[in-house]
């Protein structure tokens, strides 16, 4: 009898309180017949991943699209990212981007996998506002301690190779950090970093940036960094019992300075940077020292907008220094790359834009000491052009990508690579599908499948 009651005392107290939040609404806000609740409710579903973002990006077409809606898998990182976050290196960034990971590759080298592959051997694209930093030996990129963050305004991530716009080293990914103009950081700041393990200092840092926009419309920007530090400070033991110190042994420099002057519709940009590090296991270290320099100017004629640009790139790619001259003094090079070409954008409506580009490049290379090449030997010497049109075609439905690329080669086959994309940008959600179809050199040359599909669902943009 007394737990029946007590279940009737309960309900009753809990209709009560329930009745009572009822008026107590409907007194506070009567006019919107709300409860109390609901601005709760409505600040919660109002939240938003912090990887879905409003802004827009221009690395899938050359033209800025909202993320969301852009060919592929694309991610977006701003500045303001960086610093809500408290990313120190480029490492942690990525390893925030789902399907990355870190690996080490020959000589204890740090790099990435995406999605279980590895990235290294030229497999994903890095470039700085638009420059290409693979090495031209092995096509790498090598982290940790490369490039301070401070200096960098967004980073733009295409994850598949679902553009046509890039080419060879554009197999798995595309990666653009875009450094920071007098524009967007009018003024001038200093960082200074330490950081400490196993009791040791295991890293110092330094790095500023200059950006002034005049008022005749020039922007000229100045950054530049160097880090210095290891890997680690402890001390491990090998599967043969023996003990390796990273105190000692897995030593990383960087230097690295970055120019731009943007007035009206030209730019000029030169980037250097000098990034070394120290093999663990072996007594060597390998340094990759390099400089970009490009220039470029954009015309209007009509409704079309030409961009012609010119690259130079000169570079010592993973030089292996302190090694046995007999292993690594033949794989020691100098190379430098010449890259000309022009890109047109045309916008014929509102809902349809086309892209497209043609570029000449020549990609040379010699020994980096001259006395190891015979008296007939001469520099290595690859030319090749390269030329992609993509059209995009926006309705009420969905964003339609359809594009293709042709790369020439003097020494081998032409590849052709086509390529079709469908976005949707929903409210709640975005739907992409996409088909890499084979190319023609992929059909002719591979064992494995050469074409995919795949469905992307992103969460709600407001849950």
């Amino acid at each position: 009898m007394k737990g029946i009651q007590t279940k009737i005392i309960c309900r009753v107290f809990i209709a009560i309180q329930l009745l009572s939040a009822n008026a107590y609404g409907q007194v506070v806000n009567d006019s919107a017949n709300t409860s109390p609740f609901t601005s709760l409710t409505q600040e919660i579903i109002n939240l938003r991943p912090n990887y879905i973002s409003e802004d827009n990006v221009s690395i899938t077409n050359l033209s800025d699209i909202n993320v969301n809606e852009a060919a592929g898998i694309v991610y977006l990182v701003t500045s303001a990212d960086i610093e809500k976050n408290g990313y120190r290196d480029l490492l942690d960034i990525f390893m925030d981007i789902p399907g990355f990971n870190i690996a080490n590759d020959v000589q204890n080298s740090t790099a990435l996998t995406l999605r279980g592959f590895w990235t290294q051997e030229a497999k994903i694209l890095y470039m700085v506002d638009g420059m290409p930093m693979n090495d031209m030996s092995f096509g790498t990129f090598t982290f940790f301690g490369h490039l301070s963050l401070t200096n960098i305004d967004r980073i733009e991530v295409i994850k598949g190779s679902d553009s046509s716009i890039y080419g060879g080293m554009a197999g798995l990914g595309v990666v653009n950090i875009i450094t920071k103009t007098g524009k967007r950081s009018n003024g001038s700041s200093y960082v200074l970093g330490n950081g400490f393990s196993n009791d040791g200092l295991s890293r110092s840092s330094a790095s500023f940036h200059y950006g002034t926009y005049l008022l005749n419309g020039m922007d000229v920007s100045a950054s530049g960094g160097a880090f210095k530090g290891n890997r680690s400070n402890s001390t491990t033991k090998l599967i043969d019992n023996s003990m390796v110190s990273f105190k000692d042994s897995s030593q990383i420099d960087n230097a690295y300075l970055n120019l731009k002057l943007l007035y009206k519709n030209f730019e000029y940009k030169i980037f250097y940077d000098d990034y070394s590090f120290q093999d663990t296991y072996n007594p060597v270290t390998s340094l990759s020292k390099t400089i970009l320099s490009e220039i470029k100017y954009g015309v209007q004629v009509g409704k079309i907008k030409l961009s012609p640009f010119l690259l130079f790139k000169n570079q010592i790619p993973w030089n292996v220094q302190y090694g046995e001259p007999a292993v690594y003094e033949a794989q020691n090079l100098i190379t430098y790359k010449v890259d000309v070409g022009s890109k047109a954008t045309v916008n014929i409506n509102n809902a349809i834009s086309v892209v497209s580009g043609i570029e000449f490049y020549s990609d040379n290379a010699r020994q980096y000491r001259r006395r190891l090449l015979s008296p007939d030997e001469s520099t290595l010497r690859f030319n090749g052009y390269a030329t992609f049109f993509e059209t995009q075609i926006k309705s009420k439905y969905a964003f339609i990508f359809l594009g293709v690329r042709l790369d020439k080669y003097w020494l081998y086959k032409n590849n052709y690579s086509p390529r079709i994309s469908v976005t949707k940008n929903f409210t709640r959600s975005n739907y992409r599908g996409f088909r890499n179809l084979p190319s023609r050199q992929c059909l002719e040359k591979s064992s494995f499948p050469c074409s995919n599909f795949r469905v992307w669902l992103c969460l709600p943009n407001s849950l």
